[in-house]
């Protein structure tokens, strides 16, 4: 039976909630996406558990972690995360965020290259060619009443069970309003993006959803971008949604894993 440990960490006067599962294997840190929380990794975790020991926070404005008023840009969250990092009895360690987690750990490992030794950059949403009214349907409808984001969910996303659709909706009502609000402001910055990528030294894989779904990162741009990557590769997993983990998860931990223990 996997069971998660949880703790409070602060990380500069600021708590965030972190989910564990502890093993003698190397060290994955895990970012979810905008309005998710570390809870979208309990199921995949139990099958990169036990040859990874995982550690899930809860990013600053999600979750069960300290919401506070203002500071979503992605530096603030990877302060947080370097901070965090700082306080792990074993460093370096590897590195994996999807989506808006994708952002914060590129950062981090760009700038406290010291901390990360490994990467993984789960359909990171630097495209500016891919449509972005995700991000705003969600923040819309995250204060419409009940039912509407799980309705708007599975029309996204065909076949998405009720139960399912319902813990997503409740994900993304619990985060704050602060992550949505910065996130309908930002640019994706294609061209910055990827002069960072060229500066991070640590090997790093980059894993694409399907372009022909609702993938944050189209062919091109996923290959441009893998293409800056100083030491990399790219996988793209057929069929996979945005949320690789969740919709592919046995060909992720594959990966995940594969990638971690060479």
């Amino acid at each position: 039976m996997v069971s998660w440990t949880r703790r409070r960490e602060d990380v500069g006067g600021l708590a965030l909630n972190v989910r564990e599962l502890t093993s003698d294997g190397p060290t994955l840190v895990l970012l979810h996406g905008l309005g998710a929380s570390g809870a979208v990794w309990q199921g995949v975790g139990r099958l990169l558990h036990p040859s990874l020991r995982l550690i899930a926070p809860d990013l600053r404005g999600h979750g069960a972690s300290d919401k506070p008023a203002t500071g979503y840009l992605p530096r603030d969250y990877a302060s947080d995360v370097a901070t965090l990092l700082t306080l792990q009895p074993i460093s370096p360690v590897v590195l994996l965020g999807h989506s808006l987690g994708a952002v914060v750990a590129m950062l981090v490992a760009a700038e406290r290259p010291e901390l990360v030794g490994k990467l993984v950059l789960v359909d990171p949403p630097f495209d500016p060619d891919r449509p972005r009214d995700h991000i705003e349907a969600v923040a819309r409808l995250r204060h419409e009443p009940s039912g509407a984001l799980e309705r708007y969910l599975q029309e996204r996303e065909p076949g998405l069970g009720d139960l399912y659709a319902r813990a997503i909706a409740d994900l993304f009502r619990s985060a704050a309003d602060g992550p949505f609000q910065a996130a309908q402001r930002s640019e994706p910055g294609f061209a910055t993006q990827a002069a960072v990528l060229r500066s991070v030294g640590a090997p790093t894989l980059l894993i694409a959803a399907d372009p022909t779904l609702d993938a944050a990162l189209g062919e091109k741009a996923a290959h441009t971008l893998a293409a800056s990557l100083r030491d990399g590769r790219l996988l793209t997993i057929p069929g996979a949604r945005h949320a690789v983990h969740a919709s592919h998860p046995r060909d992720f931990a594959t990966a995940v894993v594969g990638f971690v223990q060479e």
